[in-house]
């Protein structure tokens, strides 16, 4: 009976982190495309179509608004597969004369359009970090006092030393301590020399004198860890230190995709530390079991970032692919203005790419994506079982 409640309770522990998994990606995709169709408006392209979740479709209804072409009616559906959402667009192929369709909009509208989906993403990041800073967040303290004993190594001389966990480490060998690279200087030294380190360490308001000799390898066995202290912002500040935060996770993003292509071009393997959804499922099935509601909303702000990033980078089938056909025609445009009103050449320049063209490529970068996708997937599934 006890293996029995111990199976439903790991079940539901489980079905809990998926469902949260799935809520938290689905929002992220629904806010996406809100994106996409916040942009189409301002552009003044004519949307068809604004769908929750994925098709076969199993509930519509048409709303009207004026426009200066008259009454426009858009269909708001609900979608058998309950993951995610679309926006349909008019002329999204290049196969309508509409005046509104979206490849008849001027390319600056069209540029705005598909990056709609990217600034959403964007904009939910830095507004949840910055609800975030504003709320409280725990954050590593800096400089003199801020390193201590996270851990000792059982079996090594810090474990049999008068060190304790959680000591604060003021001096080594008469040096402040104010960071990792302190720390491990000071004992590199000390080790390299086979000299005990001298120790200066706080405890509970005391200062405590402690000596510790390497052993013959020239490891101490101490883990050290940064102090956290818990910071909170008024609004302002906690948009302008969310904003810088939101460029730094970005970064991070993209160097994570560098070190990605790198390893897959040299190595023909994925890096440690890059996953696919089973990994990010799993990270938050540990944050829903241990971790609190502000871990969650700070993990949903980075991956909201990280989706940014993905999405803008230049790969066909994704919206920097797309943009990149726009830059592309941005080009053409500018060679045709300088050939026929500067150079007054009777040649016409061709102003873009052929759309044939352009959904055949397209169409194969979300086959190799929805590929890779799965080697990625069935990759994570081999880490979890081991």
């Amino acid at each position: 009976m006890t293996r029995l409640m111990e199976l439903f309770q790991s079940t539901g522990s489980i079905l809990l982190s998926v469902f949260t998994f799935l809520v938290i990606f689905g929002i992220l995709i629904i806010l996406h495309e809100f994106g996409h169709f916040w942009a189409a408006r301002a552009a003044k392209v004519k949307v068809l179509e604004f769908g929750f979740g994925m098709p076969p479709k199993i509930f519509g209804k048409k709303t009207s608004r004026n426009t200066t072409d008259g009454t426009e009616e858009m269909e708001w559906t609900i979608n058998a597969i309950p993951f995610g959402g679309f926006v349909r667009m008019e002329g999204e192929n290049g196969n309508s004369e509409h005046p509104r369709a979206f490849h008849n909009r001027p390319l600056l509208w069209r540029m705005l359009v598909i990056c709609g989906g990217v600034i959403m993403n964007f904009l939910l990041g830095w507004g949840l970090l910055t609800v975030s800073f504003m709320t409280g967040v725990q954050v590593p303290e800096s400089g003199y006092g801020s390193i201590q004993i996270g851990k000792l190594i059982e079996n090594m001389p810090a474990s049999s030393s008068e060190l304790h966990t959680k000591d604060t480490i003021l001096t080594i060998d008469g040096k402040n301590i104010t960071s990792y690279e302190d720390f491990l200087s000071v004992l590199k030294q000390d080790a390299e020399k086979k000299h005990p380190a001298h120790f200066t360490v706080l405890r509970e308001n005391d200062t405590k004198e402690i000596d510790v000799t390497p052993n013959e390898n020239g490891l101490f066995g101490i883990v050290p860890q940064f102090k956290i202290k818990e910071e909170q912002y008024g609004f302002l500040d906690a948009s302008k230190k969310s904003f810088t935060e939101s460029l730094v996770i970005m970064k991070s993003s993209i160097d994570s995709l560098i070190n990605l292509v790198n390893s897959l071009t040299t190595k023909h393997e994925i890096p440690e530390g890059i996953g696919g959804p089973v990994a990010i499922a799993s990270v938050t099935d540990t944050i829903v079991e241990h971790g609190t509601f502000l871990q969650l909303v700070l993990f949903t702000a980075t991956l909201s970032l990280s989706l940014a990033v993905l999405n803008i980078m230049p790969f066909p089938g994704l919206d920097g692919g797309r943009f990149l056909f726009l830059l592309i025609e941005a080009v053409f445009l500018i060679f045709r203005y300088i050939a026929t009103k500067i150079l007054k050449l009777p040649y016409t320049f061709p102003t873009k790419l052929p759309q044939t063209l352009e959904m055949y490529i397209n169409g194969i970068g979300l086959i190799l994506l929805f590929a890779f996708l799965i080697w990625i997937t069935i990759i994570d599934i081999g880490k979890l079982l081991g």
